[in-house]
């Protein structure tokens, strides 16, 4: 018997900042609501798979940022990279569902070469008889903005942002829809690929996690689960203030991770600047002639494959400079505020602190107390000959025997 049949994997590839997060954090929260409608979403932690999936095609693992990331010092990456391997292996041995769903942005990424998508076929083929890949574009005017954000947040860049910008608006673009999708239809074929517009006005039932499902097929009316937002933006302010505390302490040194950057093994407290009234980063693109038509060229690309009447709105050359946001733009009060909130936290956690002290006191003072009682109680078994009789009454088998099923004698076998 085929143990494929009726086993169908969904690839959920990206793009990135396409809403990724809030899916993969939506539906691996909901994971035994998925099972009463035969969808199965692993139980690899964390819910975004880049961490475990994509490393594991690549000739180089660490090029995943995410998998470079969870490396520890002398860890060999190859080694781990097969320990992934054999983890996604018992997954979807164990699954007793039609549905699989693997969820990882890094597969729409450049290093993902096609090489490694057919690496990744030859991987699930023994064990689903269809495959369907759906990725999510957004326009390239959100996206780059976006984008820019994004790997400010992530520590890894320490320039002008007008620099990384313009990077981003390359002839063609570094993060191509053509390129990122052709090398998944050449591998898996146009039939089994589904491609959505990343924008809300787009959405079936204006929800992302419900338009989701919708495009796979999947009982989207039928599902109610909590849909997660995640990955909120920062205001422009914000990304100039990260950008130029990434350029002092980058995240990366040539020997791994900073040892002089604060929170370098931890999550960024980005919370802790979107609770600062602050203007939304944007960009008011400015496209040269050869780069519209670039652009256009990847737009049209893309608008194919809608099937619902939407589509992107091509884009027109422009005159003058893009403004980005400049560090010596931020204002005092955004700084006063930043400090204040980072006071906040220390408070909270000085308050936590001193909460779980007093707790500890008063178990010690319990503990102390409890040990007193022991204490006491050992000195009258032991005047009376209560100690003596009891350790002598052990080694009559048949009257332990009986006490232990009489009394629950079990505290004196000692």
């Amino acid at each position: 018997m085929d143990k494929r049949k009726n086993k169908r994997l969904i690839l959920h590839i990206g793009m990135i900042k396409t809403g990724s997060t809030s899916i993969q954090h939506s539906l691996g929260t909901a994971r035994e609501a998925l099972f009463k409608h035969n969808i199965y979403y692993p139980s690899i932690q964390p819910y975004n798979h880049v961490f475990s999936f994509p490393p594991i095609f690549v000739d180089d693992p660490a090029k995943s940022f995410g998998f470079r990331r969870t490396l520890q010092p002398n860890e060999d990456k190859y080694e781990k990279a097969q320990n992934c391997r054999q983890v996604w292996i018992n997954e979807f041995e164990t699954c007793q569902h039609d549905h699989f769903i693997i969820s990882a942005e890094d597969l729409a990424l450049p290093f993902f070469n096609k090489e490694a998508v057919r690496l990744a076929k030859e991987f699930v083929q023994p064990y689903f008889e269809e495959v369907t890949v759906i990725v999510y574009v957004r326009h390239y005017d959100t996206f780059i903005a976006s984008h820019v954000q994004e790997v400010i947040k992530n520590g890894d860049l320490g320039t002008d942002i007008r620099e990384v910008t313009q990077r981003f608006m390359e002839c063609p673009p570094q993060f191509s829809y053509r390129k990122s999708i052709v090398k998944w239809i050449e591998v898996f074929g146009q039939e089994n690929i589904v491609v959505r517009p990343f924008d809300s006005k787009a959405f079936y039932n204006g929800s992302l996690l419900a338009d989701f499902l919708h495009a796979l097929g999947l009982p989207a009316d039928e599902i109610s689960i909590p849909e997660f937002v995640t990955n909120v933006s920062l205001g422009k302010t914000a990304v100039s203030f990260i950008n130029q505390f990434n350029h002092k302490y980058p995240l990366f040194t040539e020997n791994g991770l900073n040892p002089d950057r604060g929170l370098a093994k931890h999550i960024f407290p980005f919370h802790l600047f979107q609770n600062i009234e602050d203007e939304k980063f944007r960009f008011d693109m400015v496209y040269t002639p050869e780069q519209a038509e670039r652009f256009n060229e990847e737009i049209d690309f893309a608008n194919q494959f809608f099937t619902d009447g939407y589509q992107f709105q091509r884009v027109s050359p422009g005159t003058g400079e893009m403004k980005t946001p400049d560090a010596d733009d931020i204002p005092v009060d955004f700084i006063i505020e930043l400090v204040n909130n980072y006071n906040k936290r220390f408070e909270f956690f000085h308050d936590r602190i001193d909460t779980l002290q007093e707790q500890n006191e008063v178990f010690r003072e319990q503990n102390k107390t409890l040990q007193d009682q022991i204490k006491y109680y050992q000195r009258i078994m032991d005047k009376t000959g209560l100690s003596f009789f009891l350790r002598n009454l052990q080694r009559l088998p048949f009257l332990r025997a009986v006490l232990h099923k009489i009394t629950n004698y079990e505290s004196y076998e000692k």
